[in-house]
């Protein structure tokens, strides 16, 4: 066969299969339902919403976007301040003697926000890296740990 006729039949094959793929792509079914009949759309109207509501929301998602995309940096040159995240091993006792859940180390913890003990976060602010102190603290009374519920520490 000639060149010429090959490329041409191979052309025109092409063109009809390409029309035969084309022409089923378009929507050929028919739906027999109500869309409404699927889909309910909520009570909106008479809805109403204050400033002060989109301005708490707007902040919540700042905040949250600030904290999830926060990145954290070293510092050496200075004691710690509220606010700081700091790492620390501690050993609580009570009257002289270790108890069960007081030491631990590699502590991780946001000082002013770490869920301690009233008194424990203010008296790690101002130390500095390798700093050792006796910091003094009560549990509280209502404690879920019945056995140091109230005590100094």
């Amino acid at each position: 066969m000639n060149n010429k006729l090959v490329k041409t039949l191979a052309l025109g094959l092409t063109t009809v299969l390409c029309a035969g793929v084309l022409s089923s792509c378009g929507n050929s079914y028919d739906y027999n339902y109500t869309l409404s009949d699927y889909v309910k759309l909520g009570e909106y109207k008479g809805l109403t919403l204050s400033a002060e509501a989109v301005e708490n929301s707007v902040q919540s998602t700042i905040d949250s976007l600030l904290s999830d995309n926060a990145e954290t940096k070293d510092i050496t040159d200075r004691a710690v301040a509220a606010g700081d995240k700091v790492n620390i091993d501690y050993a609580g006792t009570i009257d002289g003697e270790a108890f069960t859940g007081g030491t631990a180390a590699a502590q991780e913890l946001t000082l002013g926000s770490s869920g301690y003990i009233d008194g424990f976060d203010d008296g790690i602010i101002g130390m500095s890296i390798g700093d050792n102190k006796t910091i003094e603290v009560t549990f509280p009374e209502d404690y879920s740990n019945a056995d140091v519920a109230g005590k100094d520490a």
